[in-house]
């Protein structure tokens, strides 16, 4: 959220690189436990999650199709957040026994 927070600054281009490359790690982390626990169907939805992310990296770093883009970031960040909660909530029910 620090390098979400500091988007606003000159130091834009670079506060966003930072912010994918965390993102990307942290979700390469959720969808390697996944994996392992062999949640299948939440790990396919979150490669498929992936997807818009990769798009709109290639939008905003290619400079291509950028009337696209803030419609492709609001995509994805739905997504994004949808699949997070649902494998939230899906480890919660999941500890509770459920």
């Amino acid at each position: 959220m620090v390098y979400a927070a500091l988007t606003f600054t000159p130091m834009h281009d670079l506060m966003i690189t930072i912010a994918l490359a965390f993102f990307t790690m942290a979700m390469l982390a959720v969808l390697w436990v996944l994996f392992v626990q062999r949640r299948v169907g939440v790990l396919v939805a979150g490669a498929a999650c992936a997807v818009p992310l990769v798009l709109t990296a290639v939008i905003y770093y290619s400079g291509q199709y950028i009337v696209l883009l803030p419609w492709a970031q609001r995509i994805s960040l739905g997504i994004s957040a949808g699949w997070l909660l649902t494998v939230d909530l899906g480890g919660a029910s999941r500890r509770a026994g459920a």
